[in-house]
């Protein structure tokens, strides 16, 4: 059911259409322009893997005549290189490629562990007395009725079971009929039957089970033996023992999906594998020299304690530029109180307490001539004075000397740095500008106290 939206949602979208495959068209187009070297390149061997894995998978079928009705079934021969009757006294072998069969009385003569994982093995395993199928286990390895075998004996490990008494009914108006061993076994509509023949007198006992059905009624008769003895009928039809349907229902020990494809599985995930780290390969040639250089340059770059010693020279590079704009403003700050003082002054130094440590506060040292204030009485309203018209000075001192009079004012530069970095971007050019100032005749030291 389509969405009711908005007419506004809808003429944007509309809008955003073209753009999107726009969009997507140039991503295709950067696609093919990277995937194009790679798919020349490793193309044609993807493509024969692909078939030869297709090829795998393929299931040879042919069309089991009469059996479910005509119905495509996979047969035996194309499942099975080898086949194994084992009848009520003797065995019956067809070999791969071989037209003659090989008898034995004892079926365990007969197989090998090469033949294992290839040969079909059929028996005819007989029911209960509710007409359920039993056991097969017991009655295959010759165990007394009812025993109860716990684990499947070692000569039939890795082998295919295949009890044909558990097949499922023909197609109507059909007989299915199996000569090999020294059974003739037919299954019709109705049920499946077991009944004891030879080579010589088969043909006899083939007649003698069609003179129980219909004379509409065909049979399908797969079997090796010769078939010459048949009489000449429209309704026998011969088939190769290879040509025998195989239905799941009869096999016991059918493997799963993941015993069936486990190898094709694999050699995907290797083949997959493999295209990946090709392409992985093909995108970092491209990168090769890339990485040559930065490795030439990760070789260059200090190690142990010179990096460690730099490092630590910069950081202190840094606070100390942090700071330096405010030994500026102190600069303009002591001048302007000077002249708002008009106080003589002969010399103004400003200097930090240890120039190899980052300032924590500024020393701000002013000289007047020796005759210029004499007595307690004119030195103090020129400090006091002086301390009230500066921004910036935290408290002024007289130290002790003979020469003149020297006034010393402590500036702590933590609570300006927080204000003057709160402040900086409201602040004009011309107070942010970091040019030393001097008055004339007064030589003003820079922040390391040099005068």
């Amino acid at each position: 059911m389509p969405l009711d939206l908005p007419p506004q949602f809808k003429q944007h979208i509309e809008e955003r259409i073209p753009q999107l495959r726009g969009q997507l068209r140039a991503h295709v187009e950067k696609v093919q322009v990277f995937l194009g070297p790679l798919w020349a390149e490793f193309g044609p061997q993807i493509q024969g893997l692909w078939a030869t894995f297709k090829k795998a998978l393929a299931k040879p079928s042919t069309v089991g005549a009469g059996a479910l009705g005509g119905v495509v079934a996979q047969t035996m021969g194309g499942q099975f290189r080898h086949i194994l009757v084992v009848g009520l006294n003797k065995a019956e072998l067809l070999v791969q490629h071989e037209a003659q069969p090989v008898w034995n009385d004892s079926w365990q003569e007969l197989m090998d562990d090469t033949m294992k994982r290839h040969l079909g093995l059929v028996f005819f395993a007989p029911r209960g007395l509710d007409g359920r199928p039993v056991d097969a286990l017991p009655f295959l390895m010759g165990e007394e009725e009812g025993a109860i075998v716990s684990q499947t004996p070692t000569i039939l490990q890795n082998v295919a079971l295949l009890d044909f008494c558990r097949l499922p009914a023909a197609a109507p108006n059909t007989v299915n009929m199996l000569a090999a061993a020294d059974c003739l076994f037919h299954w019709d509509v109705k049920d499946t039957y077991v009944l004891p023949t030879n080579q010589t007198g088969w043909a006899r006992d083939v007649e003698q089970v069609l003179r129980g059905y219909p004379r509409t009624t065909r049979a399908n008769i797969y079997t090796q033996w010769d078939t010459a003895l048949l009489p000449q009928t429209e309704r026998i039809t011969s088939h190769s023992l290879r040509a025998l349907p195989l239905h799941s229902e009869a096999w016991l020990n059918e493997p799963t999906m993941q015993e069936k494809y486990g190898n094709h599985m694999l050699a995907l995930g290797l083949l997959v594998t493999g295209v990946i780290w090709a392409g992985l390969w093909w995108q970092g040639r491209g990168v090769t020299e890339l990485t040559s250089q930065l490795d030439m340059v990760q070789q260059q770059i200090p190690r142990g304690g010179q990096f460690s010693d730099l490092e630590r020279a910069v950081t202190e590079q840094e606070k100390q530029f942090a700071r330096r704009p405010l030994f500026t403003l102190a600069v303009k700050d002591a001048h302007r109180a000077v002249q708002q003082t008009e106080m003589q002054l002969e010399q103004l130094e400003l200097k930090v307490p240890d120039v190899n440590q980052v300032p924590e506060s500024y020393v701000l040292t002013l000289t007047m001539p020796g005759d210029a204030y004499s007595g307690w009485l004119q030195q103090e309203p020129v400090a006091r004075a002086f301390l009230l018209n500066t921004a910036l000075v935290h408290a002024v001192r007289k130290p002790p000397s003979t020469a003149g009079f020297k006034l010393e004012g402590l500036i702590m530069l933590a609570p300006w740095l927080r204000e003057y970095k709160r402040l900086l971007p409201q602040l004009p050019s011309n107070m942010v500008n970091t040019a030393s100032i001097s008055a004339t005749s007064q030589p003003v030291a820079d922040e390391e106290g040099a005068e």
